[in-house]
């Protein structure tokens, strides 16, 4: 079991009591319930209606947004403070981002246990230190426990005074009968996105760089963690832009990470190619 085995929050349905309907929708029902005889923009009235309407889907945005801002799904920055104070009285770290604190927060309930079960061994490494960015929890024989840990430094290597830590934070939650070890992962797996993105028409071929540099990056963040697994159906869809008709990789080899293994991008390299007249045919 990893931190990232959390409920996917963003994939929870809509609240029902947010308010969806479009000004569109609202300035139909006002001139109707108005029995405007003409509706147009050159009759005063309905102008009226079209500002009052305007101002009022405004308004209704900004309470729709208050509303999602006081569930955990939808929490960011002070909000997000309060409801990990007022619910589950786990104080943010330092420096410690909104979506590793919600995830954190997720596996609180799992604390409230000692240490024994595998999801409160993850919540309270997750709770040592704000480095920590993922955990997995495996024991190979009885009352034997292997923590490992990976950071948000670097590669994600921990340094063993971070793994002291860990281990000494642990200790109050640990029972008595289990012998810990807190180690780093098994193995970094290191690979590179090289990439050609060959061009029909579109943004210019820079803005079409710059964009699929930033969504490789972000593809690379988002599998750095315990057991995931880096493909290149994966990477195309994050190259996959307006503009790109396909997506050419270098050298590349998909990998599936053990539980114990995390995947690092060492490096990202875009190029782009403008395809010709004859080649679009």
């Amino acid at each position: 079991m990893s931190s990232r085995n959390a409920i996917d929050l963003s994939k929870l349905p809509p609240l029902t009591i947010i308010d969806e309907t479009t000004y569109q929708d609202e300035l139909a029902q006002v001139t109707a319930e108005a029995n405007l005889p003409n509706p147009s923009p050159a009759d005063p009235a309905y102008r009226i209606a079209s500002a009052m309407c305007y101002r009022h889907r405004l308004l209704r945005q900004k309470i729709n947004e208050q509303i999602y801002a006081l569930t955990l799904a939808g929490a960011r920055g002070p909000e997000l403070d309060h409801i990990g104070i007022t619910y589950y009285q786990t104080p943010r770290h330092p420096n410690e981002t909104d979506d590793d604190y919600r995830n954190r927060l997720q596996l609180e309930p799992e604390g409230k246990s000692v240490a024994g079960p595998e999801g409160a061994y993850i919540f309270h490494a997750l709770s040592a230190d704000a480095l920590v960015k993922d955990v997995v929890v495996h024991s190979p024989e009885p009352v034997e426990v292997d923590l490992y840990i990976l950071t948000h430094e670097g590669q994600g290597q921990p340094t063993q005074a971070l793994l002291e830590k860990v281990r000494a934070y642990l200790e109050p939650f640990r029972p008595l009968t289990d012998k810990l070890n807190v180690k780093p992962p098994k193995a970094l797996y290191e690979y590179t996105i090289e990439a050609v993105l060959h061009l029909k028409g579109g943004p210019e071929p820079a803005i079409i760089e710059a964009l699929t540099k930033e969504r490789a990056q972000a593809y690379a963040a988002n599998h750095h963690y315990f057991g995931a697994q880096v493909t290149e159906s994966g990477v195309h869809a994050a190259l996959t832009v307006e503009g790109v008709e396909k997506v050419e990789l270098k050298g590349w080899k998909d990998y599936q990470c053990q539980p114990a293994e995390a995947a690092f991008c060492t490096n990202i390299t875009i190029k782009t190619k403008q395809l010709t007249n004859h080649e679009w045919s």
